[in-house]
C-alpha cells in the first residue's frame, strides 16, 4: 500500500505524496529551497522534512501557501528547518484572514466535524481507509500545530517572484477556497494547481461545515488554469500528470462538470424544486461522458451534496415548503413519528424490518427518533440498531467524506470516543493567540442564563503591550470593544484589571482549561463574569479568582460585589486518588466530560461555603466530601430540554456495575433490567415487590446509604492504602417526572439529612428519559479509619 512517496516531476521539481493528506512540492533554487504547502501538522512535517533534506540540503528561503486549509499550512515551521527566522512566507492577502477567523469563534464546531469527515479517530481496527484525496489527514487531538504567518502578500490578480533564482507566477485563482493562488513557473512550463482540480469530484460543498464555493468563480479559475497550457500540472492533492492535450482536456472536463451541475440545479430551482424533490427524484445525473471521467468520481464531493450547497447559496436555508418554514423541534416531531408508529416497541419492530429490507436510511431515522423518545424501551438496543445502521450505510458510500462520518458517528454514539482537543492543543492555542482574539471569543462564549440578570464593565489594560480592552455584560451579552471608553470617569466602571504581561494572562487562562472539553475559551467568560462579583473595592487585598490569585497578574482590582468560591483545584491530593480508582476500573474514557469535574473535601469545599443550594427553582444538599468526575452529557437532550436551567438536581445511589452499565446504555435501570455483566437489577428490600422504579433523592446522605450505594474495596498505588469506595451519580432530573415520599429505609425518628425532612428524602419516578446523569460522585473511607476527608 502506498505511503511516502517523492516523484521528480522534473529535476529539481519535487512532488511530495502520502505524508498527510495534501501533496508538498519541494522546488531546488541557486541559493536555497522553495517549498510549496506543508501538510497539516508538526508531526506529519517533520518525516518530509528529514526527506526533502535528502533531496537538497540547501536551506530552506520561501514557503509558498496555495491557500489557508490546515493540510496545506500547518507544517511550516518544521519544513523551514534551521532558516526558520529568515524564512518568507509568500500567500494570497487573504489567507492571514481567514486563518483568523477559521481559528476563531466556530473552531469548537470545525474542529469536531473536520474530525467526522477526515476520519481522524479511525483507524485500520475500525474501518479507516483513506480521505478520497490522500491517505489520511495525520492530525489528531494529540497534533501540534508548526504554522507560520505570511510575511509577503498579494491583493492583484498575479504576481511575478524571482526566488533562488526561479520565476514564479502567483495567480490568485478563487475556488475551494477564496484565497486559492496557482502557481506557474513559465520557464518549465509546470502548474501547481493547489486545490481547484484533484482526482476526484469537487466538493462544492464540504459537511465539516463550509460556506458554499462558488462554483462560477471555480470554473473561470480552470478557465484560467487550462488556458496556460502547461505540460506539467501538480495539484496538491492526488498524483501530477503531463502531457499539455491532456491537461487542458482534464482541466475542461473537470470545469464542465462543474457548471453542469450549477446550471441544472439553477434550472430546477426556479421551476420551484426543493433539493429534497431535486435529488430525491433525481433530477440531475452527469451525463455518460462526464460520469465515467476518473477525475470526476464522487470519492470526495459528490454531486448530490453540490445541489444542496448551491440552492443555500443562492436561496438561503430555507426550501420553500410550508413545513420548513416553523418545523416542530426534534423532540416533538419525534414523539409525534412514534405516536404515530403506534409507540415506541412498534416504530423500533418497524425500524429492525426496515434495516433487514435494506432501508437503512429508513431505519436510521427511525432510531433517531427512538434516541429522543425511547419510552420504556432499552436505549442500548436502539443505538445498536443504529450502530449497526450506520455501519451499513458507511459501507455503501463512495465518497470517502461520507464513509468516514457515518463511521466516526457510530463510534460517538457507543462512547467509544469523544472528538475534542487534548488539553495540550487548547493550551497552544491560547498562548498563541493574540488578545483581539482571545477576547473576541468571549461574546460567543458567554452563558446567557448565568449573566442575564447582570449589567457589569470591566476595563482591561495590558502594560506591557499597552492594549487596553473593555467588556460590556448586559442583557446576556458581552459587548467587547478593542479600547476603553472615552470618558471612563462618567462610565460606571465595576472594575479595572491592570495585566502587567499579556503572557502572564494567557497562563492564567491556559491553566483555568486544561481538563475543558470546550474549544480554547468558553471558561474565560465564566472567568469575567467571576471578576465582576470580587471584594469589596479593595485595590490592596488579594482575592481568588478560579482558583488563581489575581494579585500575580493584576496591580488593582476593583468592583463591588463579595467574595466568590474559588473553582475546582485540579491538583487536590482526592482528585488525583478518585481519577485512579475510575482509571482501575476500565470505563471508556469517552463516558466523561471533565469540565464538570468538582471535588468537595473540606480543603477545596471550606466549611464556611453554603450546605444547600438550588438548581430548577429546587433545593438540593451540597455533596461534601465526595469528589465529582463529570460525564459526557448529549447535547441533543442538553439543549432541547434546557436541563441546566430547568431540571433539579437530584442523587442516585447504586452499584459500580449498575452505574456502568447507566452510562454505558444511556438509560437508567429498572428492576429487571440486565445489567452490562449479564446480571439482573433487582428491588431492594423495603420496597414493593413488583413496582419497578428509579429512585432518586435531593440529598446525597440518603442516596449513599449501603442499601443504595454498598462499598467496595480498593487499594491505591499512589498513596498505598487501602479504602472502602461508593459511587452515586449526580444527575438532572425533570421537576414534573417524579413522586416524592418518605424514606424506606426504616430509619423512624432518626433524621437522615439535616437539610431535608425525612418525609421528603426519596423521589421515585419510572420514567427513564427524565433522568440525566453529569456526574459520577466517588467517596473514600479508609479501612483504618471512618473517613478520609
Amino acid at each position: 500500500m502506498l505511503r511516502f512517496l517523492v516523484i521528480a516531476v522534473l529535476p529539481g521539481i519535487h512532488c511530495a505524496i502520502g505524508y498527510g493528506l495534501a501533496n508538498s512540492m519541494l522546488i531546488e533554487g541557486d541559493d536555497g529551497n522553495i517549498i510549496i504547502d506543508t501538510l497539516e501538522s508538526r508531526e506529519a512535517a517533520t518525516e518530509l522534512q528529514k526527506d526533502f533534506q535528502v533531496i537538497s540540503s540547501k536551506p530552506v528561503v520561501a514557503i509558498i501557501y496555495t491557500h489557508n486549509h490546515a493540510d496545506h499550512v500547518f507544517g511550516a515551521e518544521v519544513l523551514a528547518g534551521n532558516n526558520l527566522s529568515n524564512v518568507k512566507v509568500y500567500s494570497h492577502s487573504k489567507t492571514q484572514k481567514i486563518l483568523d477567523a477559521t481559528l476563531g469563534i466556530v473552531q469548537q464546531i470545525t474542529y469536531q466535524r473536520a474530525a467526522r469527515q477526515f476520519g481522524m479517530y479511525l483507524t485500520s481496527e475500525n474501518d479507516g481507509i483513506n480521505n478520497g484525496i490522500g491517505l489520511n489527514l495525520k492530525y489528531n487531538k494529540d497534533s501540534t500545530s508548526a504554522l507560520l504567518y505570511p510575511t509577503n502578500t498579494f491583493d492583484t490578480d498575479r504576481w511575478n517572484l524571482t526566488i533562488a533564482g526561479r520565476d514564479f507566477v502567483l495567480y490568485h485563482a478563487p475556488g475551494e477556497t477564496d484565497d486559492q493562488i496557482v502557481i506557474y513557473m513559465p520557464k518549465e512550463n509546470v502548474l501547481f494547481a493547489a486545490d481547484n482540480i484533484y482526482k476526484a469530484f469537487p466538493n462544492i460543498y464540504a459537511i465539516r461545515g463550509t460556506t458554499t464555493r462558488d462554483a462560477i468563480q471555480w470554473v473561470s479559475s480552470l478557465d484560467l488554469m487550462r488556458n496556460l497550457r502547461s505540460e506539467y500540472l501538480i495539484p496538491s492533492h492526488t498524483k501530477p500528470i503531463s502531457g499539455a492535450e491532456y491537461i487542458y482536456e482534464t482541466i475542461t472536463i473537470y470545469r464542465d462538470a462543474m457548471q453542469f451541475v450549477h446550471d441544472q440545479t439553477v434550472r430546477f430551482m426556479n421551476k420551484g424544486f426543493s433539493p429534497d424533490e431535486i435529488i430525491g427524484n433525481k433530477l440531475i445525473q452527469l451525463p455518460k461522458r462526464l460520469k465515467e471521467h476518473p477525475y470526476l468520481q464522487e470519492f470526495y464531493g459528490t454531486v448530490d451534496w453540490s445541489i444542496r450547497g448551491i440552492f443555500d447559496q443562492y436561496l438561503g436555508w430555507y426550501s420553500g415548503k410550508s413545513s420548513d418554514l416553523n418545523p416542530d423541534a426534534p423532540n416533538v416531531r419525534a414523539q409525534n413519528l412514534i405516536r404515530l408508529g403506534g409507540g415506541s416497541k412498534k416504530v423500533f419492530e418497524s425500524a429492525q424490518v426496515a434495516y433487514s429490507e435494506q432501508k437503512y436510511q429508513w431505519c436510521l431515522e427511525l432510531t433517531e427518533a427512538l434516541c429522543i423518545y425511547p419510552e420504556d424501551l432499552n436505549k442500548s438496543e436502539i443505538i445498536q440498531l443504529q450502530v449497526s445502521t450506520l455501519q451499513k450505510l458507511a459501507s455503501l458510500q463512495t465518497s470517502a467524506n461520507g464513509r468516514n462520518w457515518y463511521l466516526t458517528k457510530s463510534l460517538e454514539i457507543q462512547g467509544l470516543i469523544e472528538i475534542k482537543p487534548s488539553p495540550a492543543q487548547v493550551t497552544k492555542t491560547i498562548l498563541n493567540s493574540s488578545l483581539k482574539k482571545l477576547f473576541m471569543l468571549l461574546s460567543v462564549n458567554l452563558n446567557y442564563h448565568k449573566a442575564n440578570d447582570i449589567n457589569q464593565l470591566v476595563l482591561f489594560h495590558f502594560q506591557d503591550t499597552n492594549e487596553k480592552f473593555s467588556i460590556h455584560i448586559r442583557n446576556g451579552i458581552a459587548d467587547v470593544k478593542y479600547q476603553w471608553p472615552e470618558n471612563i470617569q462618567s462610565n460606571p466602571i465595576d472594575m479595572i484589571i491592570e495585566v502587567i504581561k499579556e503572557e502572564i494572562w494567557k497562563q492564567v487562562i491556559a491553566q483555568l482549561a486544561p481538563d475543558s472539553s470546550t474549544q480554547i475559551l468558553s471558561v474565560t467568560s465564566e472567568l469575567y463574569l467571576s471578576t465582576s462579583s470580587i471584594g469589596e473595592r479593595s485595590n490592596s487585598e488579594t482575592s481568588e479568582i478560579n482558583a488563581i490569585k489575581l494579585n500575580v497578574i493584576a496591580e488593582k482590582v476593583s468592583s463591588k460585589k463579595g467574595s466568590i468560591p474559588p473553582r475546582n483545584n485540579y491538583k487536590c491530593g482526592y482528585m488525583k486518588l478518585t481519577k485512579e480508582f475510575v482509571s482501575s476500573l476500565g470505563w471508556a474514557k469517552a463516558l466523561f466530560d471533565p469540565s464538570f469535574d468538582k471535588c468537595y473535601c473540606k480543603d477545596c469545599y471550606p466549611t464556611e461555603y453554603p450546605n444547600v443550594t438550588k438548581a430548577g427553582n429546587a433545593e438540593y444538599v451540597i455533596p461534601r466530601g465526595w469528589v465529582r468526575l463529570g460525564l459526557h452529557v448529549d447535547v441533543v437532550t442538553q439543549e432541547q430540554h434546557d436541563i441546566w436551567n430547568k431540571w433539579i438536581v437530584t442523587f442516585h445511589g447504586t452499584t459500580i456495575i449498575a452505574a456502568h452499565s447507566i452510562l454505558a446504555h444511556r438509560h437508567f435501570c429498572l428492576p429487571g433490567d440486565k445489567l452490562i455483566d449479564g446480571s439482573v437489577l433487582g428491588i431492594r428490600p423495603g420496597h414493593i415487590p413488583d413496582k419497578k422504579h428509579i429512585y432518586t433523592s435531593p440529598t446525597i446522605a440518603y442516596s449513599s446509604l449501603p442499601v443504595y450505594s454498598p462499598r467496595k474495596e480498593f487499594r491505591s498505588s499512589r498513596t498505598n492504602r487501602v479504602y472502602e469506595v461508593q459511587v452515586v451519580l449526580q444527575c438532572r432530573q425533570k421537576p414534573t417526572s417524579f413522586t416524592a415520599q418518605s424514606e424506606t429505609v426504616r430509619a423512624g425518628s432518626k433524621r437522615i439529612c439535616p437539610f431535608i425532612p425525612n418525609e421528603k428524602v426519596e423521589y421515585y419516578t419510572d420514567i427513564r428519559s427524565a433522568i440525566v446523569a453529569y456526574g459520577l460522585l466517588v467517596r473514600f473511607y479508609e479501612i483504618s479509619d471512618d473517613c478520609d476527608f
